[in-house]
């Protein structure tokens, strides 16, 4: 199914990122965050960039020995770099599941799930301790604590301290032999007068004392935010108490540091972004919650958070700048293309019984580095009332980027919102409409597979407005949906209703002429599309989809400035699973089943919705691990792809912005999240290629030299048997010394697995891997030693 030369690079910038600490390195930040990922930033030039470290996980902590930069994640591996960042060596460590890592003179103390284990320079175990937490009924009383254990081991007068369970303090040698054991419920630290509940500590060391933080509660459910310290864990000193969550601490350049997040001061609150949704004012944080860290660099102090929470803090002037934040980026929205390096990313919700959008719009202006908030409360023509406003359509003017937002404001009146995109979306307008209210768009059709709510739109023809409303006549009985009809002021003119019919797709030339799609109620949900001439009293067919015909994308999108309805069924029902994809042209009331791929049994949770997108020149499409760019949806010479590899996949909406994508993606080497994906190989494949039969493909070889085992990633063409194929190992001689029975492959996916083969039993020397498959015939080479 797919050609051999096709495999291309992906790299990927994520749009959602989550920032826990930060930390100084020459003239640099380094924002550790999520998906295997840091970013920096440059004091002296401002410039931010985003580095991918690791497969995936939260990088916990950056560790300065000597000239060398050692980076520590979730999944148990380090990186190593001599050259300030730029380049990394990447090392697995004994365990996996850290959750935190601290410098014991030239070896490295790791802690996991249920253990502390000590490494020496190259991640060598050297022993191991055992830690019993024996289950805690009482918790801190808010949902808004979390426990974070990566500060919970210290060194402190030459020994280790290790946090237990919340109730102990451990202490050990630098060889990690145990020397006592602290009961927090014996000393002073505990305050019997409170509720005790674990809250995991925090211990920090400067140059004298240990520093102790942990909650206790009140029986009011009250936090107590308590700082102790000691010179010699024996007589401990209160240094503060405070009833509130949000205090963040650090030792930096040998002093102690404590910050409360809840002062204004670092908070912008003037973004609307970070405004409570149904407050009647602006709110003074977001969600203090958010912050998890910061640094004072001379008189600047820097803080990073959660939902890409990135801040600069003027000390002397309490003036601040918001480098960057996604609070409320919605990836359930297309994003709006400016040009190369500017796009407009929206916000909003999809909650099982409604979907919205929210009028906060992220502006980017260097190709997705750094997001900001484009709607402040002093913004020109500010009106309170736009964000208590549920907006539930809305419609891009691509000739100028203008939004139109139509919604109900306080639940009650039915409100629009025009906003301007020619200055970045900082001014608007929002008036009463005089027409009745919008229906809330209640999920109330999920059990219905051929139905997809996920695409209303607010749609214009030259005189008209009209747009979908789904509804339902009483709470749990029957469901309906209509589209209503307005003039160009939004004034009601006509709107149509069937109980039978769940309308999720119409295009509209007038009162008496236009098309829907739909899933007909009284026949299991089949869907089917229709036109009509006359208002809907009589229908003709254009296709009636089988009733096991399930719906996996449908997209009203324009190609060359033509209107097309684009359509994935998938048949579960047969041995071969099929995905068809069909395309409509309304204006010609032309249907065709443009294409079909057979995928011997597809996983189905592996393509929920076929992944594809329009941006009127080009539309993109993702079917398996094939990337599809197409011009003309019915001359297949005017379609090109590329290969995603490491079983690469895109789910969801794409997003085309120039040579880029923006989508969800995942592979073997990249967790899955929300991406701006850049192709490193531009060369672009035909269509004609990707018909060819018996494709057969793979990665080097690995190991090469090998001692017993070697192992390749192959993959196959998804049309046939990978069980069917001859694969034999021969010598440099042309001799076969092991045939296929004794070669093992483990099938991955329907087109991908491992091949292996144990060559423990022959001699050193070159071999060669001979694969016969259909047509095709593969050798791969290696190395005995």
């Amino acid at each position: 199914m797919f050609a051999s030369n096709a495999f291309c690079n992906v790299a990927v910038t994520p749009i959602m990122q989550y920032y826990y600490n930060i930390y100084p390195h020459n003239n640099q930040l380094f924002l550790l965050a999520n998906l295997g990922f840091i970013s920096k930033y440059n004091l002296d030039t401002k410039e931010f960039s985003h580095q991918k470290i690791f497969k995936g996980g939260r990088t916990l902590n950056l560790i300065e020995k000597n000239e060398l930069i050692f980076l520590f994640n979730v999944g148990g591996q380090a990186a190593i770099s001599s050259d300030n960042g730029i380049n990394w060596e990447i090392r697995q460590l004994p365990k996996n599941n850290i959750i935190s890592v601290i410098r014991v003179d030239d070896n490295f103390l790791f802690r996991d799930s249920n253990s502390i284990f000590l490494t020496d320079n190259n991640f060598n175990l050297i022993k191991d301790f055992q830690l019993f937490s024996p289950p805690t009924k009482n918790r801190i009383a808010s949902w808004m604590f979390s426990s974070d254990y990566t500060k919970s081991m210290c060194v402190f007068n030459n020994q280790i301290i290790v946090e237990a369970d919340s109730n102990h303090l451990l202490k050990f040698s630098k060889n990690l032999e145990l020397i006592d054991d602290i009961n927090v419920r014996q000393t002073i630290l505990y305050d019997s007068s409170l509720v005790y509940a674990p809250s995991n500590f925090i211990l920090l060391t400067d140059s004298n004392d240990l520093y102790i933080n942990y909650y206790q509660t009140t029986n009011q459910s009250i936090p107590v935010d308590k700082i102790w310290k000691t010179n010699d864990l024996i007589n401990f000193t209160l240094v503060s108490c405070d009833s509130t969550m949000y205090n963040k601490y650090r030792i930096q350049d040998g002093n102690f540091q404590k910050v409360n997040i809840t002062d204004s001061l670092f908070i912008d609150a003037n973004y609307f972004s970070l405004s409570v949704y149904q407050s009647s004012g602006f709110s003074v944080q977001p969600n203090s919650t958010y912050w998890k860290d910061f640094i004072q660099i001379g008189n600047e102090m820097y803080l990073v958070g959660l939902k890409g929470l990135f801040e600069k803090v003027n000390l002397l002037d309490s003036s601040i700048v918001l480098i960057n934040e996604n609070i409320q980026i919605s990836s359930i929205y297309n994003p709006i293309i400016i040009d190369d390096n500017n796009a407009i990313f929206l916000s909003g919700y999809n909650y099982q019984r409604e979907k919205y959008i929210q009028p906060y719009f992220y502006r980017t202006r260097n190709k997705g580095l750094t997001f900001n908030s484009t709607i402040k409360k002093d913004n020109l023509g500010y009106n309170d009332s736009l964000r208590k406003t549920h907006f539930y359509l809305y419609l891009i003017d691509s000739s100028n980027f203008n939004i139109t937002l139509l919604g109900r404001k306080h639940f009650q009146s039915t409100a629009t919102a025009i906003f301007n995109t020619s200055d970045t979306l900082k001014t608007f307008e929002i008036f009463d409409t005089e027409m009745e209210y919008v229906t809330r768009f209640n999920n109330l059709l999920g059990s219905y597979a051929n139905f997809d709510f996920r695409q209303f739109r607010l749609k214009q023809t030259m005189e008209n407005n009209y747009w979908i409303e789904p509804s339902r006549t009483s709470p749990w009985k029957t469901v309906f949906t209509s589209f209503r009809v307005t003039d160009q002021n939004y004034r009601n003119s006509w709107y149509y209703l069937d109980t039978n019919k769940i309308i999720d797709y119409v295009y509209f030339r007038d009162t008496n002429n236009f098309a829907i799609h739909y899933a007909n109620l009284l026949d299991s949900a089949r869907s089917s599309l229709k036109y009509t001439t006359d208002r809907g009293t009589n229908w003709v067919d254009v296709h009636n989809y089988d009733v096991s015909d399930t719906l996996r994308g449908l997209y009203d999108v324009k190609l060359n400035n033509r209107d097309y309805l684009i359509l994935f069924h998938q048949n579960t029902t047969k041995p071969d699973t099929a995905i068809f994809m069909d395309v409509y042209l309304p204006v010609e009331n032309r249907f065709t089943r443009l294409k079909e791929w057979k995928l011997r049994d597809f996983n189905t949770t592996y393509i929920s919705a076929v992944a594809f997108g329009s941006n009127n020149k080009v539309a993109s499409l993702v079917v398996g691990d094939t990337l599809f760019y197409i011009e003309d949806f019915y001359d297949f010479s005017k379609w090109k792809y590329r290969l995603l590899e490491n079983k690469g996949y895109i789910n969801g909406l794409l997003t085309m912005w120039g040579n880029k994508l923006v989508s969800y993606y995942h592979d073997d080497n990249t967790e899955s999240s929300y991406y701006i994906l850049t192709f490193s190989d531009t060369t672009l494949n035909s269509i004609d290629e990707i018909e060819k039969r018996d494709y057969f493909y793979s990665y080097d070889i690995y190991p090469n030299p090998a001692h017993d085992r070697v192992t390749v990633q192959i993959y196959w063409d998804m049309g046939l048997d990978i069980g069917t194929a001859d694969i034999g190992i021969y010598n440099i001689y042309g001799n076969k010394i092991e045939a296929d029975e004794n070669i093992e492959i483990l099938q991955e996916s329907d087109w991908s697995g491992k091949l292996t083969w144990n060559c423990s039993g022959v001699p050193v020397g070159t071999y060669f891997i001979k694969i016969d498959y259909g047509t095709e015939t593969k050798v791969i080479k290696f190395v005995k030693i």
